[in-house]
């Protein structure tokens, strides 16, 4: 999923960087920040390896507030809107999701 997530959105002309698991990825968002080139937006997954999901979104949040930050999940039905808000989540999409939904997401 996450090698065709980034295929999809390489086409549609974002430039991305993937990890492997949750703390991977926020150790490149700070390295990202810390070069001056902070990432926009950061697609999570609920549940991965080591750091979840919410985690990495709610440290995202801490440290840059107006990073767009949307949750992938296959769990939607058991998060509600307010435990959305509570971890810093500013899009949550169910999959599998589709590229309209990535599109109108990103284009906010």
């Amino acid at each position: 999923m996450l090698d065709i997530l980034k295929d999809v959105l390489e086409h549609e002309g974002h430039t991305v960087e993937t990890a492997s698991d949750g703390q991977a990825g926020l150790d490149s968002f700070r390295v990202a920040r810390e070069a001056g080139q902070p990432f926009d937006t950061v697609l999570t997954d609920l549940n991965m390896p080591g750091l979840r999901g919410d985690s990495v979104a709610a440290r995202i949040k801490q440290e840059s507030p107006a990073t767009l930050v949307v949750m992938l999940t296959g769990l939607a039905p058991c998060l509600t809107a307010e435990a959305t808000t509570s971890r810093a989540i500013d899009y949550l999409l169910t999959k599998p999701v589709t590229i309209s939904e990535l599109r109108r997401v990103l284009l906010q």
